[in-house]
């Protein structure tokens, strides 16, 4: 098994926010971590000489080190001393970022410092967050040199997330460098920032599903309502009774009679998508790649007649909630899938359980597994017997056993990382 040396390195620092803040006031914390912020790369670095030196110079007799340890103490104390006078009073620094990036891809961190005083503030930094354990800057340090009196810039900065899920950051650092650039003044801290990293999305062009579906019972339906939406076929003169809201002026205007808008109903397949939970032994790269294609399955849903009502991972049911555009309900059930892990042994009957009051309004289920066995093949005959169609893949190492039966196709865990055409 491969050790996770990323993962090793941060053991011993606390995963959220809250307990990264919390261990900050701790009284030794609150002394390194001033000094961390407080100095500049460049001023922990000459820190760092510093107490090199200091060992030498305790012999005082042999050795002059002494007087290089005192000239760059006192460097490093005036450093810190002057910053505090350097504070960037009446400045607003506020981060913005996406609220989901795909793992792997670059997210950018945009800041906007805004000066409402009176006076000038010149060489300002700007530094990032701590980040966790699966996450690398590519541009950590931006500068400003100059942000007069009412002015307002922009900087930004850039990183890479590898690991699914939703991440919470402590706030970006702004502070103005003194002289010689060893020391900046106390930081100004915006909020902390949340976003998701979601699956990447496998290349799915084809799931082959009903193109019938269900009639729901009710009257005309919203035009955002997820299920069913109205078409606009054309318009007709208006006849008594006809809905007033539905008038076209400019038609009418042009036609000089009244006249009205007309719409068919436009019935939207409700579809669920189900996720193996059973991670295979040694398989993680199985099951990081069934998560991609689940959340690809979503994507190409999304823009054709299905909205997607549920994701179902492992016994778990989440549903997608109601109303809403297409491309809204997709950014969802990607979030739930963002979070997926491993839930233990696949269960059928647990899993049919917990899908049976949903099953009514669905009309098709795409079912991504992580192996073939015979408890999978009695939950695709259970939902196929309740009158659904079931799109069948399962992501595998060839070869499978037992044998596929026909209607399962197969995708490798390494034709879904070159971006191989998937299809159900």
């Amino acid at each position: 098994m491969a050790v996770d040396f990323a993962r090793l390195n941060h053991i011993l620092i606390p995963t959220s926010r809250v307990a990264r803040d919390k261990w900050r006031k701790r009284r030794v914390a609150r002394v390194v971590v001033y000094l961390f912020e407080r100095l500049t790369r460049e001023g922990r670095a000459l820190a760092t000489l510093t107490f090199m030196l200091s060992v030498l110079a305790l012999d005082v007799r042999r050795t002059e080190s002494y007087v290089m340890f005192i000239a760059l103490s006192v460097l490093l104390v005036v450093s810190l001393i002057v910053g505090r006078f350097m504070r960037l009073r009446d400045v607003r620094v506020v981060v913005r970022t996406p609220p989901r990036i795909p793992a792997g891809e670059e997210i950018i961190f945009s800041l906007t410092a805004t000066n409402d005083g009176s006076l000038d503030h010149a060489s300002l930094r700007f530094e990032g967050p701590f980040l966790s354990w699966d996450g690398a800057y590519t541009h950590r340090v931006a500068r400003i040199p100059l942000l007069a009196a009412g002015a307002e810039a922009h900087v930004e900065m850039r990183a890479r997330f590898t690991e699914r899920g939703e991440h919470d950051l402590s706030g970006f650092r702004a502070a103005a460098l003194v002289p010689f650039g060893l020391a900046a003044s106390p930081a100004l801290r915006t909020d902390g920032v949340r976003f998701v990293v979601t699956p990447r999305l496998a290349k799915v062009v084809h799931v082959a599903l009903a193109r019938e579906g269900r009639r729901e019972p009710g009257g005309v339906p919203l035009v955002m309502r997820a299920g069913r939406s109205m078409q606009l076929l054309g318009t007709r003169p208006y006849r008594p009774g006809d809905p007033i809201r539905d008038l076209h002026a400019k038609s009418w205007a042009r036609a000089g009679v009244p006249v009205i808008r007309e719409y068919q109903t436009v019935h939207l397949l409700r579809v669920g998508v189900l996720l193996d939970a059973d991670v295979p032994p040694r398989g993680r790269d199985i099951f990081e790649a069934a998560v991609s294609v689940a959340a690809g399955v979503v994507a190409f849903l999304s823009h054709g007649e299905c909205v997607v009502d549920l994701v179902a991972i492992g016994a778990g049911v989440h549903t997608v909630d109601e109303g809403g555009a297409a491309d809204a309900r997709a950014e969802r059930a990607i979030d739930i899938l963002a979070d997926a892990g491993s839930l233990g042994p696949f269960d059928a009957e647990a899993l049919l359980a917990g899908l049976e009051q949903h099953l009514s309004r669905l009309v098709a289920f795409a079912i991504v597994l992580t192996q073939w066995s015979d408890e999978r093949r009695k939950l695709v005959e259970s939902l196929r017997a309740r009158g659904l169609t079931c799109a069948v893949v399962v992501v595998a190492r060839e070869p499978v056993v037992p044998e596929l039966p026909a209607g399962v196709s197969l995708v490798t865990p390494q034709a879904v990382a070159a971006g191989e055409a998937v299809s159900l």
